[in-house]
C-alpha cells in the first residue's frame, strides 16, 4: 500500500523540484495533503448531506465540481508541472466553496465561519 501511495503523491511534479529546495517540497506535500483530504471530505460530505436530505442539489453541485476540480488539479499537475498554477486552483475551488455556503449563513463575517482561517493559512504557506 505504501508503494502505491508514494508513486501517487511523491511523481512527477514532486520529483521535478530539486531536492535542496526544501520548502518547494514542503509546500507540493502540503498542496497533496490538501489535496487529497479536501477530495476525500467534500465527496464524504456531499453525499451526506444528499442523502439526509439537508443539502440542495446546488449544493451538491458545487460540492461536486470542487471535489472533481480538486482531483483532476492534483492529477494534471503531474503532467504540466506547473507549481504555483496548481496551487493558485486549490485556493479559489476552496474560496468558490467557502463563499458559496457562508452567503445563505450570513456572509463571510459570520463568525461562526472557522475554515476561512484555515484556508489563509494555506494560502500564505503555499503562495509564499
Amino acid at each position: 500500500m505504501r508503494i502505491s501511495l508514494n508513486k501517487i503523491f511523491r511523481s512527477g511534479a514532486y520529483r521535478s523540484i530539486p531536492s535542496d529546495n526544501i520548502i518547494a517540497r514542503q509546500r507540493y506535500v502540503l498542496f497533496s495533503i490538501y489535496s487529497a483530504v479536501g477530495v476525500m471530505l467534500y465527496a464524504l460530505f456531499g453525499i451526506g448531506g444528499m442523502t439526509s436530505h439537508t443539502m440542495s442539489y446546488n449544493h451538491f453541485a458545487i460540492f461536486t465540481c470542487v471535489t472533481v476540480t480538486l482531483a483532476l488539479n492534483f492529477f494534471m499537475l503531474q503532467v504540466h508541472r506547473y507549481l504555483e498554477l496548481a496551487y493558485t486552483i486549490s485556493i479559489i475551488a476552496g474560496m468558490v466553496l467557502i463563499h458559496s455556503f457562508s452567503y445563505e449563513v450570513g456572509g463571510i463575517r459570520n463568525p461562526g465561519l472557522m475554515y476561512l482561517g484555515i484556508l489563509i493559512l494555506y494560502s500564505y504557506i503555499v503562495l509564499g
